[in-house]
């Protein structure tokens, strides 16, 4: 809650940063868990960032990092994904400027943003195994303007239907304004850029694993 006005923070909270708020946040923690040294650090997507940003930021704590399918900075195109995201949230009449708690909530704005983000979750060769062009027309007269007609649009109906039942839409652009800031890159390479923290990682990481999705 934000201290003068005892409502929750909403858009007033400051931007957070995986590299200057997560990743240090649980620094401090291990830090007063009196731990000096970490077996392993694992994460994926967002988290493998945070796994990397370990890396960089405290390699004589870490032993090992597995960061899957994730990225040392977020390009142009996720950034535009994530930001068409985010605007299907702030359109949404229900969004009130963040300040919706306990009045509304921007369920279609959020549906669509996850909607979104599956699309490019997945492969174009994927998706075509999982779904290809396979109809649920059995279900209907003949084709409308109404959804679903494909199997794809039911999956995508799914999964923005479902997120907005266990996802607050505030955290939703945080969240993805952290991955498009997140840049551990130095002219495109992690290996560079990982040479600009503090310490080099080879010296102390004895195994990094990087594993990414089979298609």
């Amino acid at each position: 809650m934000h201290p003068t006005t005892g409502r929750p923070w909403a858009t007033d909270f400051p931007i957070v940063t995986i590299g200057g708020d997560m990743v240090r946040a649980q620094k401090l923690l291990i830090d007063d868990l009196g731990i000096t040294r970490l077996f392993a650090v694992a994460g994926g997507s967002m988290g493998g960032m945070q796994v990397l940003q370990w890396a960089v930021s405290y390699p004589e704590m870490v032993r090992r990092v597995v960061a899957i399918a994730t990225t040392a900075s977020s390009g142009p195109q996720q950034i535009a994904f994530n930001a068409i995201g985010r605007r299907a949230v702030t359109d949404d009449p229900e969004w009130k400027d963040g300040h919706y708690y306990g009045v509304a909530f921007p369920k279609k704005g959020l549906s669509l943003a996850r909607m979104i983000g599956h699309t490019t979750y997945l492969s174009s060769e994927s998706m075509y195994e999982k779904f290809g062009r396979d109809t649920l027309l059995a279900q209907k007269d003949e084709p409308d303007l109404s959804p679903p007609d494909f199997q794809v649009e039911s999956y995508l109906d799914y999964q923005g239907g479902s997120f907005t039942g266990r996802f607050d839409a505030n955290a939703y652009l945080y969240i993805t304004k952290a991955v498009d800031l997140f840049d551990l890159s130095t002219n495109n390479t992690l290996s560079e850029g990982a040479l600009t923290g503090q310490g080099e990682m080879s010296g102390h990481i004895n195994h990094v694993r990087l594993a990414l999705p089979a298609v």
